[in-house]
This record gives C-alpha cells, sequence and structure tokens, in this order.
C-alpha cells in the first residue's frame, strides 16, 4: 500500500526553508486553532464539518510549526484517533508522524546545502529553518552528517 506521506515529502522536497507549514495546511482546506493545552501539544479532529488541527499556544513557535506538521501526518493518513490501537501501534505511529516532520521542515536536500555551503553550526541552521535545534540535530543524524 502506498503511503500518502511519503508521495508528499516527494512533492515538497524542493521548497526553500523556512517551509511555510501553516500556509500549506490552510491550502488543504485543515482548520488550525491555538489554545493553550495542559496535557497535549497538538490533536486533530474530524467532524461533520472537515478536520481541525489544534495547537498548543504556549509552546515556542518552532515547537508550534513541527506539531502543526506532526498533525498534518496524521491527516495525510488518516490517523485522527487512536481508539481500539494497541500502544506498540501508537507508539508507531507518533514516531511516524515525529519524523515526518522533521523531513518536512527540514527537507534532506536544503539541509544538506545549508550544511555545506552556509553553516554547519546547529543553532544557525535551527534559525534558517525555523525549528528546535533538536530537529536539526536528528535530522543530520539521520541523513548521516552527524
Amino acid at each position: 500500500m502506498e503511503q500518502n506521506y511519503i508521495t508528499f515529502l516527494e512533492k515538497c522536497r524542493h521548497l526553500e526553508p523556512p517551509i511555510d507549514i501553516e500556509s500549506m495546511v490552510h491550502n488543504m482546506w485543515i482548520q488550525t486553532y491555538y489554545d493553550a493545552f495542559r496535557s497535549f501539544n497538538g490533536f486533530t479532529l474530524l467532524d461533520n464539518t472537515g478536520i481541525c488541527i489544534m495547537i498548543n499556544d504556549t509552546l515556542s513557535k518552532q515547537k508550534q510549526r513541527f506539531t502543526l506538521a506532526h498533525e498534518l501526518k496524521h491527516c495525510l493518513e488518516n490517523e485522527m484517533a487512536f481508539h481500539g490501537k494497541n500502544k506498540g501501534s501508537q507508539e508507531r505511529i507518533e514516531q511516524e508522524a515525529n519524523w515526518f516532520a522533521g523531513k518536512l521542515l527540514v527537507p534532506d536536500i536544503a539541509l544538506e546545502y545549508f550544511y555545506y555551503n552556509k553553516t554547519s553550526n546547529i543553532a544557525e541552521l535551527a534559525d534558517v529553518f525555523w525549528v528546535t535545534e533538536q530537529t536539526i540535530e536528528i535530522r543530520l543524524k539521520e541523513i548521516w552528517i552527524l
């Protein structure tokens, strides 16, 4: 079975950083709301009016962007509810959503270009891609630079 999110990433891999995740989600007719949530970074709802992504507005802007991309993966794969899924299955889905978010916001091609041609400083790369330093470190490890 073809995974929708892999196809989606292929289409987005040449976008210039920072990726405008907010416009991307908006253009897909997905509503976004920002509010303070005690125990969630974000979550996705599906009802008769459509899809809505809720983001915790107490997070840094970089973490809000990552959470929005993470939730987008759930939308692309119709993973809005975990009811009936076992814990291992749920953890795998969340890990894939984190991987997707990192890859969408920090595409391989762009990361390699900036790392080798502009700066190898993790804080500066985080500013270029408008993500956390942790996201940059993980992405550098994923493409075998760190």
